[in-house]
């Protein structure tokens, strides 16, 4: 099942070439009791080689999240993960939410930051930690609304990189949206930008260099799926610059879930 860790990899590949060079030791990844949660699903990496992984709690009735974020200090071949959130819900929310499909890291040491969202779009938390390592609840942990809505599961959620409190987020066939957060009020909606095709799915910006990445889904399966590049200096009138097909013709995704990097 989804909730069961057999199987499960982590492959660490050569940025060059794609070659697959070996699989991190996922020895310490929790087996989800719950059959429609998955053990592990999101994936990051610190400027300083921490990786960070978390699973998708999905819950049905009256279950309420198991949220989990694991650690692993380095990329190494003999290099193990430990559990450094959770199992809890990011929200502390006491009915069930959907947590895990989503999330972001920024910043190292006692300086990294965690966003995740929930499925619906209505929530958001961003995890802190104090020695550096461990994320936990009460001062390390700030949750705040969110308004950008549900759609795919499948979503890109990313940090602005030119401010401190504003994230990006895009799902197939909805707005870019740029959203910012104030902890002692609601979610703010800074803007949005609906000017992408609608068979754009999730997206990274490199606000830097003004570039955007987003994979486009096609509808049927005899063509490939494109990452395509975008220059952005006017977000209201991106310029496509290139549309890169992956290797193999459009496999099932009726999810949309991607990620670019």
């Amino acid at each position: 099942t989804q909730a069961n860790t057999n199987g499960l990899t982590v492959n660490v590949l050569d940025a060059t070439t794609g070659t697959d060079l070996y699989k991190l030791p996922t020895t310490g990844i929790f087996s989800v009791g719950n059959s429609l949660s998955i053990a592990l699903l999101n994936i990051a990496v610190t400027d300083d080689g921490v990786v960070y992984a978390a699973n998708a709690s999905v819950t049905s009735g009256s279950s309420l999240a198991a949220f989990r974020v694991y650690r692993w200090p380095d990329s190494g071949s003999s290099t193990f993960p430990i559990q450094v959130y959770g199992p809890a819900d990011p929200a502390a929310q006491s009915t069930a939410v959907r947590w895990g499909d989503a999330m972001a890291v920024r910043g190292v040491g006692t300086n990294t930051q965690i966003m995740v969202d929930s499925n619906p779009g209505t929530l958001a938390a961003l995890l802190t930690t104090t020695d550096g390592t461990n994320f936990t609840t009460g001062s390390g942990l700030t949750s705040f609304n969110r308004n950008y809505g549900s759609g795919s599961i499948g979503r890109s959620l990313q940090f602005d990189s030119t401010s401190t409190n504003r994230i990006w987020q895009k799902r197939k066939a909805d707005r870019l949206d740029l959203g910012a957060w104030d902890l002692s009020r609601l979610d703010i909606d800074v803007t949005n930008y609906n000017v992408l095709p609608s068979g754009i799915g999730p997206v990274v910006l490199d606000q830097t260099n003004k570039l955007l990445a987003g994979i486009e889904f096609v509808t049927g399966s005899t063509t490939p799926d494109t990452v395509d590049l975008y220059e952005i200096s006017d977000l209201t009138s991106p310029l496509l610059l290139g549309k890169y097909p992956f290797p193999v013709n459009h496999q099932p995704n009726a999810n949309f879930i991607g990620q670019v990097i």
